[in-house]
């Protein structure tokens, strides 16, 4: 059973550190496109 709750808890921490990537991405992208379309004239 340790062995069992052990995997899930890595999993888990991966589906958190993966969930985290994608914000940051998705923050940085919306913050770039905003900065290339203040840059339009």
């Amino acid at each position: 059973m340790k062995g069992t709750s052990e995997r899930i808890l890595y999993v888990i921490i991966l589906l958190i550190l993966l969930f985290l990537l994608i914000v940051l991405y998705l923050v940085v992208g919306t913050n770039l496109i905003k900065r290339i379309i203040a840059g339009v004239p």
